[in-house]
Formats: structure tokens, C-alpha cells, sequence
């Protein structure tokens, strides 16, 4: 019985012993990963918020459908980041790797990985801009589109020519063309709606289309905006007389469209006589079709014309012209504005 009863004792302490050096164990490995566990968030939270790369500007387009990891060697390539894993790794703690949007940004010196996983959920990416320029014709325009760098697509739609509304359009790298060009129509439409519905009570004109046209003419006739107002009571002044608006720029934009000779130069005498659908020579009132993308400026001085006795205008050499009320007073002006010229001309062949 003595031997029965010991036995017992001595399992019950090697047990405890046994139980004792397991607890401690436990104990001492949920020790080391936590403290291991609290060393690797201060690690990510350091990291997260120290400054990271090569510490230049960089301007780089994140491409649609990226994934996390395919972003995270795109910055590292580029040395916008140190570590790409701390920037997956940190992106996935955060719950950040979803809301990553595509595009083009540009990352500024002194910066973070808090600051660039931020910026790319932002979504606030390079704005670029493209000027549709006063005065140019739709395939002027739409050529410039085309060379254009960061927009994409092909043009499937070329609207028709004073449609396009000139002024200067922002846009992010991948944005289409086409839409671009929509914008310009819509643009346009909503421009000439408002002005024609605020013209004045006088403009003897029977729609939007007609000021439209006369709008594109005067835009051509100057780039001084004080002439343009009195440029467009000029022309109204002829119509209600039955004159033919005799406007150089129409000339050309006719063999422009008929014969493909360029814009934007010299008349010859001879060419006055051409026959065109725009010749305001050879044919009166207004031309079928504006003759470029006139601006706002243009539009405005169709729809408010200046009241004036004039009748005709002559560049004065100068970049303005000098108006006449009647012919005798103008040719006066045509031929000292030849004069002039023939002596400058005298003076360069010296």
C-alpha cells in the first residue's frame, strides 16, 4: 500500500513539471509573435509613411486593368517607390488595392508611399489641353486632333465645317477623340442657341445658321475684335442694299473646297473670277456654308452689329482696316494703300 500510494505522487509532479515548461513555452512563443507582429506594423507604418524612391518628378500613365502587383513594378521601374512588396503589402492592409484608378499622373519629389497609394485612389491625373483655334476649318482642326499625343481613337464623325466650337479643351491621357469633337459640337450648339435667342431685334437674318455663316466671315475679315461688330453692320448694310458682300476670304475658301488650293494667302485678281459656291463676288447674299470655326467674339458681332453708314473697308497696313461709306472715298483709300505698298516694295529691291 505504501509503494501504491507513492507511485501516484510522483507522476502527479512530473506532470506538473511537464505541464509547467509547456505553458511557458506557449507563453514565451505568443511573446514572440506578438512582439514580432508589433515589430512588423511599426516596420509598415515607418515605412508607410518614410520618404521612398529616387526622389525626382516622374510622370508615368498607369494603363486600365493593371493589377496591384503589375503597378507596384511599374513604380518600382521607374524608382517612384523603394520596395514594390512594402507598397502591394501596404496597399492590401489598407484595403487600397481596389480602389487604384488608371491613368496618368505625375508623382512629385518628396514622396510617400502613403502619398502615392493616395493619389492613385484619388484619381487625380495629369490634365492636358488642346486649342481648337479661332478661324481654322473643321479639317484643320480635326488634323490637329490627330497629332494630338494622349488622346486615342479615330475620328468616325467629322461634323460639318463652323460646327466645331473654338476654345481650349482639357482632357486626361486615353480620353477618345471622337469625344472631343462631340464636346466641340455641343458646345457650339449651345453657344449659338443662347446668342441667337439674346440677338438684336434688327439682324435682318432668318435663322441661327445664317449668323452662323456670317459669323465665319468676319472672324476671316479681322482679328482686331473692336472691327468686328462694325465689320457685321458692314455686311448688313450691303445685304439690305442688295450688294454682294464681295469678301476676299470666301473667295478662297471656295477654291479651297473646289480645287484644294490652300487658305490663308495673297488673292490673285485672276481668281476673283472663278466660279464657286462661295465667290460673294460673283454670287449675292451669304455663302451655303460658313467658312470656318468663327468664336465667340465673331458670333457675338453677327448677332450685336455695329450701326454704321460703311460700306466698304481696306486693310490699312497695319493689321486694321479703314472704312468707307461710299465707293469715291474708298478707291481713294485702295490706291494710297498701293502706293505704300509699291514703295516698300521699291525700298527692299534697293
Amino acid at each position: 500500500m505504501v509503494l501504491g500510494e507513492r507511485t501516484p505522487r510522483l507522476l502527479s509532479v512530473n506532470w506538473l513539471k511537464n505541464t509547467s515548461i509547456t505553458q511557458y513555452f506557449l507563453i514565451g512563443f505568443f511573446l514572440l509573435i506578438f512582439f514580432a507582429g508589433t515589430g512588423l506594423i511599426i516596420f509598415f507604418q515607418q515605412s508607410y509613411k518614410s520618404l521612398t524612391g529616387d526622389q525626382q518628378e516622374h510622370t508615368i500613365v498607369i494603363p486600365k486593368g493593371a493589377s496591384l502587383d503589375k503597378i507596384s513594378v511599374m513604380l518600382g521601374k521607374h524608382k517612384i517607390i523603394d520596395h514594390p512588396f512594402l507598397f502591394v503589402w501596404n496597399a492590401r492592409l489598407r484595403k487600397l488595392h481596389a480602389r487604384l484608378k488608371a491613368g496618368e499622373y505625375i508623382f512629385p519629389k518628396n514622396r510617400t508611399l502613403e502619398s502615392v497609394l493616395m493619389l492613385l485612389v484619388s484619381g487625380k491625373t495629369v490634365v492636358r489641353k488642346f486649342t481648337a483655334v479661332e478661324g481654322r476649318t473643321v479639317w484643320e482642326i480635326i488634323t490637329a486632333l490627330n497629332q494630338t499625343e494622349g488622346l486615342e481613337g479615330e475620328i468616325d464623325f467629322v461634323p460639318k465645317e463652323g460646327e466645331l466650337y473654338p476654345e481650349t479643351y482639357y482632357f486626361s491621357y486615353g480620353d477618345q477623340r471622337q469625344e472631343l469633337v462631340m464636346r466641340m459640337v455641343k458646345a457650339q450648339q449651345k453657344h449659338l442657341k443662347k446668342l441667337w435667342k439674346e440677338r438684336d431685334s434688327n439682324v435682318p437674318l432668318s435663322s441661327a445658321q445664317d449668323a452662323l455663316i456670317l459669323a465665319a466671315i468676319i472672324e476671316k475679315e479681322t482679328r482686331i475684335p473692336e472691327e468686328r461688330a462694325r465689320i457685321a453692320g458692314l455686311f448688313y448694310n450691303r445685304l439690305r442694299l442688295g450688294m454682294r458682300l464681295q469678301s476676299d476670304p470666301t473667295v478662297l475658301y471656295g477654291l479651297y473646297r473646289s480645287y484644294g488650293l490652300p487658305l490663308n494667302r495673297p488673292l490673285s485678281r485672276a481668281e476673283l473670277d472663278i466660279s464657286t459656291p462661295f465667290n460673294t463676288y460673283l454670287h449675292s447674299g451669304l455663302p451655303p456654308e460658313p467658312i470656318c470655326s468663327p468664336g465667340f467674339s465673331s458670333l457675338h458681332a453677327a448677332l450685336h452689329p455695329e450701326k454704321t453708314e460703311m460700306l466698304y473697308f481696306v486693310i490699312d497696313g497695319t493689321g486694321g482696316h479703314i472704312f468707307s461709306s461710299t465707293y469715291e472715298e474708298h478707291k481713294r483709300h485702295h490706291q494710297a494703300l498701293r502706293a505704300r505698298r509699291q514703295k516698300e516694295a521699291q525700298k527692299i529691291s534697293k
